[in-house]
């Protein structure tokens, strides 16, 4: 009888060669950081906190920045617990800073309407929101490092399906995350083969990147095809082995009430004037 395929296990062999770039192995070594046995609440539980928390950054108005400072507490104090390097946020902020920047720019030009700023100085209410974007996009970069670091990826997979989120969805990121390593090392390798025919270190003109770009596509639909007839060979149906699961306890009411309590009470305190606001009007 064929074995039964476990997506949720054992990393392909591929994944270990040395071609991986560092960006990869930083957002990797997720595993690495949740290999250590610690007594966490589960991470359903961690999932729907952490939603909840985005939900609350988004119910403020467009121009509120520094009402966000309070808001920094819970993934913060996360990524301390977890001991999270710093290696690790900053890449992830770089690779996240593009598109938050791409976001919040275009704002500073679209409202010119102004704004108090710090009693006599005024600002515009597009540059208010820009900041504000950008501050929204920090936190939730952060909670979003502080949930999936101290885990492995497959874990958190499991977690979302476990949340009901569409199977089909789940499985695509997953197997996304389990095999880019193989589309990294056969590009790399197309890539140094170039190089080696070409006598040059510079990367290849439009017209060879284009004709490198339809090869890699035909090798990847090729690979993927036998990668799916092995998967098929070993049972899989084109669902998620979902293990058992882990109970609602007593730890995990702790750390959900307490969180959503204190975003509560955060977001009412934020309903009043405040006697130095950053920003007059609409800014609460």
């Amino acid at each position: 009888m064929g074995r039964r395929c476990n997506l949720v296990e054992r990393p392909p062999e591929s994944a270990k060669a040395a071609g991986w770039s560092r960006v990869r192995k930083d957002v990797t070594s997720s595993a690495d950081l949740g290999g250590e046995e610690r007594r966490r609440p589960s991470l359903e539980v961690r999932v729907v906190v952490t939603g909840i928390y985005l939900v609350f950054l988004a119910s403020y108005p467009r121009t509120a920045v520094l009402d966000f400072l309070p808001w920094t507490i819970f993934p913060l104090g996360t990524l301390i617990v977890e001991k999270v390097p710093l290696r690790t946020m900053a890449r992830w902020f770089l690779t996240s800073a593009p598109f938050l920047l791409a976001v919040a720019i275009p704002n500073f030009f679209l409202d010119s309407q102004s704004l108090r700023f710090f009693g006599k100085t005024s600002i515009s209410v597009g540059a208010a929101t820009g900041l504000s974007l950008l501050v929204r996009g920090s936190l939730a970069v952060l909670a979003a490092v502080a949930l999936a670091a101290p885990v492995p990826f497959p874990d958190l997979c499991v977690a979302l399906r476990r949340l009901h989120v569409p199977d089909p969805l789940v499985l695509q990121v997953l197997i996304l995350h389990r095999y880019i390593a193989v589309l990294q090392e056969e590009a790399a390798g197309m890539l140094r083969a170039f190089r080696i025919r070409s006598r040059s270190r510079r990367g290849p003109p439009p017209v060879p990147a284009a004709a490198l770009l339809g090869s890699l596509l035909v090798r990847s639909l090729e690979r993927s095809r036998r990668l799916y007839l092995g998967m098929a060979a070993r049972g899989f149906k084109g669902r998620i082995p979902l293990p058992q699961g882990h109970r609602f306890g007593i730890r995990e009411g702790v750390y959900s009430a307490g969180w959503l309590s204190l975003f509560g009470i955060l977001r009412f305190l934020s309903c009043f004037p405040k006697s130095h606001p950053f920003f007059s009007g609409g800014f609460g």
